[in-house]
């Protein structure tokens, strides 16, 4: 009991940060045609273990995806309400450039981590694209739904 209380108490205050502080960031908002990521396919198949980030580009089959692309993956720290791992979606547009062609990058062996290559700011991707130095602003977040175990989709709206 005292358990479940605590893991609501601290779901709750992350959501609530993460809501409130989610809505600081200077990119654009950016409408783009729904992006399906099928975990059965080679390319979005880290995408089911957590902790676990891409990065996909601008443009997908000809239509663009986020203002400089997206990084998406499975959380290894942050649960939804029915206590499963949450998905995040990010553009990968760096909040302190705000610049279409400066994309933060995901950080080789360090999990969940992303620089931008031009400020060095960094973010955590495991807790909601949060800022960890350089930057007071979050990355950029577009929703994500679970479509079935294998199919998650990214909107842009």
């Amino acid at each position: 009991m005292i358990k479940n209380i605590a893991y609501w108490l601290l779901s709750a205050s992350l959501l609530l940060i993460s809501c409130t502080k989610e809505a600081e960031t200077t990119i654009p908002d950016w409408s783009f045609r729904p992006l399906d990521c099928d975990m059965r396919q080679a390319a979005y198949i880290s995408l089911r273990s957590p902790g676990e980030f891409i990065e996909i580009s601008s443009y997908q089959n000809g239509y663009p995806i986020g203002y400089a692309g997206i990084i998406v993956g499975l959380s290894s720290t942050v649960m939804d309400f029915n206590g499963e791992l949450e998905y995040f979606a990010f553009d990968s547009a760096c909040p302190v450039e705000a610049d279409r062609s400066v994309a933060v990058r995901i950080d080789d062996g360090d999990r969940g981590k992303a620089t931008c290559p031009k400020c060095g700011a960094r973010f955590d991707l495991n807790n909601g694209g949060t800022p960890i130095s350089g930057s007071d602003n979050f990355m950029k977040r577009y929703t994500v739904i679970k479509v079935s175990q294998d199919i998650i989709r990214i909107t842009g709206d």
